[in-house]
């Protein structure tokens, strides 16, 4: 019963709006060449930094991560001013949010704390559907 019902709530988040959202906005997202370039090239010279810093610390290298720090700002900047990727951003934002609602409200039900945080400020104080919180 548990299983089926946490398989009807993934369905139900499935069909969100802020999932259908941040879905359509990471499908634009990867149709945009450039901006798939420029997220590879990010990675790419992150990597590079982590590979800097395992080697140590002589001046040089410090110099290169510095150098390689200030590029990667520089494509981050570039990215954030993409519609495509704010809006994908954004989007997932938002389903972030509905996902910590969800699991505030889920948490509360079976008697978590969250700091003194009420069972309504997670859940609305909407009980129409929920058996667990008792609100």
């Amino acid at each position: 019963m548990v299983i089926d019902k946490a398989r009807d709530l993934g369905i139900a988040l499935s069909e969100s709006p802020e999932f259908k959202r941040m879905m359509a906005a990471r499908a634009a997202m990867e149709e945009n060449e450039t901006i798939m370039n420029t997220i590879d090239l990010v990675h790419e010279k992150q990597r590079l930094v982590s590979d800097l810093l395992a080697e140590g610390s002589l001046s040089e290298t410090r110099f290169n991560i510095a150098s390689l720090t200030h590029e990667i700002e520089d494509l981050q900047t570039e990215l954030m001013s993409s519609e495509p990727f704010k809006e994908m951003m954004e989007s997932q934002h938002h389903f972030e949010n509905l996902m910590k609602r969800v699991n505030k409200i889920i948490a509360t039900c079976v008697g978590a704390d969250f700091g003194g945080e009420s069972a309504s400020d997670s859940c609305g104080g909407n009980c129409a559907s929920c058996s667990g919180c008792k609100h």
